[in-house]
C-alpha cells in the first residue's frame, strides 16, 4: 500500500495526459457492492450527489441504521458485529448506493434514484437476512425520502 501512494505522489509532481490522469482516479476494480466512504469523503460526496439530484430531479432516500444488541456486548465484539454489519450492508445494497460508517454502530446509507415504493423492501431485505444471522442484534432504521421531481 505504501508503494501506491510514493506512486501517487510521483504523479502528482508531473504533467499527465488526460487518460493518464482518468486512469489514476478510476477504480481498479468495480465491486458490486455499495460504495463505502469515509466521513470526509463522505461530506465531498454527498453534497456533490445533493447537487446532482436536485439538478437533475432524482430521488434520494437517506436511512440511519443503527445497530442495537439485545444484551451488553464488549468493545471487541461490538466493533466485530459492527465490521460484519458494514460488510453485510455494502453488499446487499447496488453498486451506485452509498455507505458511511459513524463510530462502532451507525451507517448512514444513500439510496440514490431510487423509486418510493422499492425503498421498504430494500430495506427489509438487508435487515431481515441480517437478523437471520444475528436474532441477538437488532437494527433500528431512521428513513427520509426525498423526490426532486
Amino acid at each position: 500500500m505504501g508503494d501506491e501512494n510514493l506512486k501517487y505522489e510521483d504523479e502528482e509532481e508531473k504533467e499527465l495526459d488526460l487518460t493518464a490522469l482518468v486512469k489514476l482516479l478510476e477504480e481498479k476494480e468495480v465491486a458490486h457492492a455499495a460504495l463505502e466512504l469515509d466521513r470526509e469523503s463522505m461530506v465531498n460526496v454527498y453534497r456533490f450527489v445533493m447537487r446532482y439530484i436536485t439538478r437533475y430531479q432524482k430521488s434520494v432516500c437517506r436511512v440511519l441504521m443503527t445497530l442495537k444488541p439485545a444484551g451488553e456486548m464488549n468493545a471487541a465484539d461490538a466493533n466485530f458485529v459492527g465490521d460484519s454489519f458494514e460488510k453485510h450492508i455494502c453488499n446487499s445494497l447496488r453498486k451506485s448506493d452509498l455507505v458511511f460508517r459513524h463510530g462502532r454502530d451507525q451507517f448512514f446509507v444513500m439510496l440514490i434514484d431510487i423509486k418510493e415504493d422499492s425503498i421498504y423492501r430494500v430495506i427489509e431485505s438487508v435487515v431481515s437476512e441480517w437478523k437471520k444471522k444475528h436474532p441477538d442484534i437488532n437494527v433500528n432504521c431512521e428513513l427520509q425520502y426525498t423526490y426532486f421531481g
